[in-house]
């Protein structure tokens, strides 16, 4: 089974795009996680989101992850266990810019921590060892992109 990841690339001049993408030495500013047609992210003013979208324009970079089939009741009950979550700021401060994993709400995700903890139930090996709330983006990306 095939998902992906989707990348976008900061063209968004915003100040936490720009801080996320100098901390991390890193083009990207935010990762979605893309199972069949279902956009599942974390964002600051709504907190986790999916939405269903089709491939967006180039300011996002797309790398296919092949996950095991049969984790996907368990990646499925995680999604579904998420609509009332919201954005983890602090996680996201504190986490992954750094590096402090004591300060971070649990039932609440940033984009990266969100991929990492859905492709970590799919028992996806690059991820499987990490904490979620220290992944960047760049990290995903770097752990996928020639897999």
């Amino acid at each position: 089974m095939t998902v992906t990841l989707a990348f976008r690339k900061g063209t968004n001049t915003g100040w936490i795009s720009k801080l996320i993408m100098f901390f991390d030495k890193s083009k990207y500013d935010h990762v979605e996680l893309i199972i069949g047609t279902a956009w599942i992210g974390a964002h600051i003013k709504t907190g986790v989101v999916v939405r269903h979208l089709k491939p967006l324009n180039d300011k996002w970079e797309y790398v296919d992850v092949e996950v095991d089939a049969k984790y996907n009741h368990k990646a499925v009950e995680f999604i579904n266990s998420l609509h009332k979550a919201k954005y983890d700021f602090y996680g996201a401060i504190f986490g992954e810019l750094m590096g402090i994993t004591l300060i971070n709400q649990y039932d609440d995700y940033f984009c990266s921590e969100l991929a990492t903890r859905i492709l970590q139930k799919f028992d996806s090996e690059p991820v499987m060892k990490l904490h979620a709330v220290n992944v960047s983006p760049q990290e995903l990306y770097d752990l996928y992109k020639d897999k």
